[in-house]
């Protein structure tokens, strides 16, 4: 099938081995996707392509450290 010129392919990256999606504006009906462990899954509706997160390796434990804007270092905060 041929895209129409400048379609980009919308990749999403995700850390379960499941996803839902109902569309970039939720102009589908929701639909449920099992991403295997080697690939991706790709939403039939809309064609947005999700596959799997690599996993970090050295990095910190728990929630994400910038998630609350700050980053915790030998249980000390500092705001960048």
């Amino acid at each position: 099938m041929e895209r129409v010129k400048g379609y980009e392919q919308r990749i999403i990256q995700v850390n379960g081995d499941t996803v839902k999606c109902s569309g970039e504006n939720n102009d589908h009906p929701l639909v449920y996707l099992k991403i295997p462990h080697e690939g991706y899954a790709v939403c039939n509706y809309c064609d947005i392509l999700y596959e799997r997160k690599e996993k970090e390796y050295g990095g910190p434990k728990g929630a994400e450290p910038t998630r609350y804007g700050t980053w915790e270092n030998k249980g000390r905060e500092v705001d960048f």
